[in-house]
């Protein structure tokens, strides 16, 4: 995975490596706030402050039949988010689902203070290393407190008992820690009514979010594709200068 990408773009990739494990289901289960435009969050803060208090994502121990991962392959990026959304979760409300938090894209571990998930994945630039903790564990490091976010100051060395070899790794992590943790693990329907009575405050209020669409993410993706195009043609053109300027003299 190259460039910056969105919490909910990393946990479908996610859901991918469950599959190649064959086992695992990561559900997003708030959509990311963070990718609200400003006019969104002008319009709704309270919605959003609440909604952020509930666990965006959460995994539930699933075994993938052949079938349920053939269809996984089949499908386009926009229905593979539907099906880990809040209206296809389809879930026992009875089985017990590890909520957790994705940091990502910072140059030092972040924190969320207002994040509730007892397990956090933590994304640094070497994205190749994701750091799978209880957050409780990450937030003793945390030495600062900057704008609206706690930061390790020390960096990402300060993490690396917690790194684990890429995204699959983060999905066997995920099933580690909902066999070793128990204490951290919320029944389904707890979450679910957790959901249900933000949303319905917030429609109260005449407010709501909006989930991201696959077209919203792809727009993202090839943003960043551009910028990274502008920047290896500025690149290029420099390298040409020197040549040129070194072949003068």
């Amino acid at each position: 995975m190259e460039g910056n990408v969105s919490a909910v773009e990393w946990v479908m990739d996610l859901n991918d490596a469950c599959c190649h494990v064959g086992r695992g289901k990561v559900f997003v289960f708030i959509p990311d706030l963070d990718e609200r435009t400003h006019d969104q969050k002008e319009y709704c803060p309270d919605a959003l402050r609440a909604f952020r208090q509930i666990p965006p994502f959460f995994y539930a121990p699933v075994e993938l039949t052949a079938d349920e991962v053939e269809s996984w392959w089949s499908m386009d990026r926009e229905t593979r988010l539907a099906c880990r959304s809040p209206r296809h979760i389809g879930l026992p409300s009875h089985l017990p689902v590890l909520p957790f938090d994705v940091s990502l894209n910072h140059m030092k571990p972040q924190l969320d203070p207002v994040r509730t998930a007892s397990i956090t994945v933590c994304i640094g630039p070497d994205q190749s290393r994701p750091c799978v903790a209880p957050t409780a564990q990450i937030r003793a490091l945390c030495t600062s407190y900057k704008g609206i976010a706690w930061v390790c100051q020390p960096g990402w060395d300060a993490l690396r008992k917690w790194t684990v070899p890429g995204i699959r790794g983060a999905a066997e992590a995920l099933e580690r820690l909902y066999r070793d943790r128990r204490q951290d693990l919320q029944y389904y329907h707890t979450l679910r009514q957790s959901l249900i009575v933000v949303g319905r405050e917030a429609a109260k209020a005449g407010q709501a979010y909006v989930l991201p669409t696959a077209q919203h993410m792809q727009e993202k993706q090839e943003k960043a594709q551009r910028a990274q195009q502008r920047s290896q043609q500025m690149n290029r053109g420099r390298r040409e200068r020197r040549q040129k300027a070194s072949g003068a003299s």
